[in-house]
């Protein structure tokens, strides 16, 4: 019924009214009012017919009036009075109530009344974009839409694609294909929801036989800093590269129209103005932005949880999936930063009241949103049901300990969630928008042999490993690994790991060793310096001081003597450097090491290219070879001089570059400060 009903206020939203209806809250902390109040009292937007009110909990009503206008607020047998305070804001609170299924009117002074009111969980849904990606985008799941009928969970969308603002604000801006108001969960509407939220509530409903209600407020391509205030990523210094104007999620582009992904303004504009309305949590799928910097994402998640719960003044429950399979991270040469991003979401684990679904085996090889989302929303509903059911099993295999038996690693999980160890098979897509593991070309593991572990020995060097199970745990050896130091277990981008327990849960992935995270672009860390010991660099090579890209001039930086790059209206900087030796310029190919010295401050990198022989380079026809890719320089923001080196077999300095020999490139709109660049050659045969 009430679906035909938004339908029809569609319809009529778009023959004749804006696309795009504003709603406006009156804050209950500072700020004007922002409705024309009149003589009868206004409601705020999430406070329409056929909503949900979260249970067991003092539950806040509130709106806008005229100020000091005394408001009453009945339902379900209590009433309620509050007035306006000067800026017309006004709330009451209604003692806890039990769930209860029967649609019943809420009223405000007589005057205003919402009808379809039910009382259950309420959860806001939210993340990047495989959290907004709407149930309809998937071909493989129209049988499902169609499914999508059960009248007691409500569905209520922030504006696809989120709200970004400098400051937090109240105003709340709804997707006009939901009409201005909660709708009942229908086929139209579920396929305009998110795909995993609606498969959450589809399988919790039934198991809590209480009503849910979801509110949408994600954006795809979005990183952890988004969502997080202002003045959390302030207190951080981890958080410098964030707010550094380094940054590219400061800078406006088709694809981050307004800076909508830059530091805090998702959280500013799509979550702030939620944070009055009492839910039972929240449940979360991001991190996919996050994978070039996992060693900071776990600090992410405590300060994102942390942040909101302050705002909302309730501990409440903070669900979230782990990464699944993806083999499509082109710039990742280790082809395991996915899995270091995993761990950091297992790392959150320790946030009280939050909890993580595993994911790992539904996942595509080429597609960043795979289809297979029932699992997603199921796993995330198990882990909901368990908050009230405690005997619900909601968890796979959760690594615990490992002992080495001469060549043999036995490793063994967490009581609880082993019982019944069984590898299954697993089978990914290859190719995109095929029904989940249907795809001829699908990657698949076979049941009954686990897979997805490695081993290594002192050298550490990981290969595939064999595996059994053996009772409540797994025995991991290589014939070639005589004494093994470490295992790990779905430990890549995409991995085909099949081990669960008997119900058919996945175990989560892990390592037992400690060692130090790869770079994955393969970018280089420099050591620090003394400017004392400059002479054992080598020759230094000339700047070119003046470029149409930049400009650079001659500073003094902790006493150290260096250049400088400014902008020069240009959205990239530059540095070129031009050898003079004609001893590099006459030969055809130079083996050479270049040190470069540069200050680390803040987070960015710095791309060295230089003058190569390589006939393999895509360049001008010309000029074959030249500007080619040495490395990068990754900047921790150390405060500190550093030096770097890197070596190259086929440098061909010709000056044929803009004049110059090595480039040094930074993106974005930061200055970059350099001592100088050394070069030496390179004896054949060392």
């Amino acid at each position: 019924m009430s679906c035909y009903k938004g339908i029809r206020e569609k319809q009529e939203k778009v023959a004749g009214r804006s696309t795009l209806h504003k709603l406006f809250l009156v804050g209950l902390c500072a700020g004007a009012l922002a409705l024309s109040c009149g003589a009868e009292p206004k409601l705020h937007p999430l406070f329409t017919d056929h909503m949900v009110l979260q249970r067991d909990k003092s539950v806040s009503v509130y709106g806008a009036a005229d100020p000091g206008e005394k408001v009453t607020v009945e339902f379900a047998g209590q009433k309620k009075t509050a007035i306006a305070d000067g800026s017309g804001a006004w709330k009451v609170d209604l003692d806890p109530m039990p769930a209860n299924a029967e649609p019943r009117e809420l009223i405000v002074s007589s005057s205003v009344k919402i009808s379809d009111v039910l009382v259950g969980d309420v959860w806001v849904c939210s993340g990047q974009s495989n959290m907004q990606t709407k149930l309809g985008f998937y071909p493989t799941l129209l049988k499902q839409t169609a499914e999508m009928t059960n009248s007691l969970i409500r569905l209520f969308k922030i504006k696809e694609l989120g709200i970004g603002a400098p400051e937090p604000s109240r105003e709340v801006v709804i997707d006009p294909i939901f009409a201005r108001s909660w709708q009942v969960n229908c086929p139209f509407y579920a396929k305009e929801f998110s795909a995993a939220a609606m498969f959450f509530a589809q399988q919790l409903q039934p198991g809590l036989e209480v009503p849910i209600g979801l509110i949408s407020a994600s954006r795809g391509g979005t990183f952890a800093h988004s969502w997080i205030p202002f003045e959390t990523l302030k207190t951080r210094p981890e958080y410098a590269g964030y707010l550094s104007k380094a940054n590219p999620a400061w800078q406006p582009s088709d694809k981050n129209p307004g800076a909508i992904k830059a530091p805090a303004y998702l959280y500013n504009g799509t979550i702030y103005p939620l944070t009055q309305f009492v839910i039972k949590g929240v449940i979360w799928y991001q991190g996919e932005a996050d994978t070039k910097n996992p060693e900071r994402y776990t600090l992410q998640m405590e300060d994102l949880i942390g942040s909101w719960r302050k705002a909302w003044g309730d501990d409440f429950y903070f669900l979230y999936v782990q990464l699944t399979s993806y083999g499509g991270v082109s710039w990742d040469r280790t082809g395991e930063a996915w899995a270091w991003l995993r761990e950091a979401q297992s790392k959150a684990l320790k946030i009280k009241k939050a909890d993580m679904a595993v994911t790992l085996d539904v996942g595509e090889y080429q597609d960043i949103h795979p289809q297979n989302k029932v699992p997603v929303g199921q796993r995330l509903a198990l882990l909901a049901e368990k908050i009230e059911k405690p005997a619900v099993v909601a968890h796979g295999p959760v690594y615990e300990s490992v002992r080495f038996e001469k060549n043999t690693a036995r490793v063994s999980f967490k009581k609880g969630t082993s019982a019944g160890l069984q590898a299954l098979r697993v089978a990914m897509n290859t190719n995109p928008k095929l029904s989940p593991g249907q795809d001829p070309q699908a990657r698949a593991a076979a049941e009954g042999q686990p897979g997805g572990f490695t081993i290594c020995g002192p050298d550490k060097k990981f290969i595939t490993a064999e595996a059994r199970i053996d009772g409540d745990s797994v025995a991991v050896s290589h014939p070639s690994v005589a004494q093994p130091v470490a295992v790990r277990y779905g430990w890549e981008n995409f991995s085909l790991a099949n081990l669960y327990n008997n119900a058919g849960l996945p175990a989560a992935p892990f390592r037992t060793d400690d060692f130090e995270q790869p770079d994955f672009e393969g970018r280089i860390s420099g050591v620090p310096f003394d400017i004392a010991q400059q002479a054992a660099w080598g020759s230094a090579i000339s700047i070119i001081p003046e470029m149409r890209q930049s400009l650079n001039k001659r500073v003094v930086m902790d006493g150290v003597e260096c250049w400088q790059s400014q902008s020069a209206d240009s959205p990239t900087r530059y540095m070129y450097f031009k050898v003079n030796d004609p001893g590099y310029s006459q030969a055809e190919s130079n083996r050479v090491k270049l040190s470069i010295a540069y200050l680390d401050k803040e987070n960015f990198d710095i791309r060295v290219r230089y003058d190569s022989n390589d006939q393999n380079v895509k360049t001008d026809p010309a000029k074959l070879g030249a500007w080619k890719e040495a490395g990068m320089i990754k900047l921790k923001n150390s405060g500190k001089w550093r030096i770097a080196t890197i070596e190259v077999a086929d440098a061909f300095f010709r000056h044929r570059c803009n004049g110059g020999d090595v480039r040094l490139e930074v993106s974005g709109d930061v200055d970059f400060l350099v001592q100088g660049i050394y070069i030496e050659k390179i004896p054949f045969g060392r």
